[in-house]
């Protein structure tokens, strides 16, 4: 569950708003963390726009309409659904994990927690 979350929250990164997230869009970026959006779009486009991508994630400070490229290269790559495709797989397995434990409250709370790990926004 805690990869699915962590995934989800990559994906954030590229999709949600500033307001939301508590944090500025494309954090991970300024930062230098390349994670799964990012790199998925960079083994799945073209080699100008691979170029690109590696051109603004590895200079010193990435400016608001590089970010916002960035996010559109990403999205239009499929970045951001293969990453929720993921965590939603990794989600499955936490609930499939727990099958192992006797119908009550607090399975069903944890396999809610699974499933709202996939939806959350913020």
């Amino acid at each position: 569950m805690g990869i699915a979350f962590q995934l989800i929250d990559d994906t954030l990164d590229f999709t949600g708003e500033a307001e939301e997230l508590g944090k500025p869009v494309g954090n991970d970026l300024q930062e230098g963390r390349a994670t799964l959006p990012l790199i998925f779009a960079l083994q799945n486009t073209k080699p100008a726009e691979r170029l690109r991508l590696r051109q603004i994630f590895s200079s010193e400070h990435i400016h608001a309409k590089e970010i916002s490229e960035i996010r559109n290269l990403v999205v239009r790559c499929g970045g951001i659904e293969y990453t929720n495709n993921q965590a939603c797989a990794h989600s499955i397995r936490a609930k499939e994990a727990l099958r192992i434990f006797p119908h009550g409250p607090v399975k069903e709370i944890l396999e809610d927690i699974a499933d709202y790990v996939i939806c959350r926004r913020t």
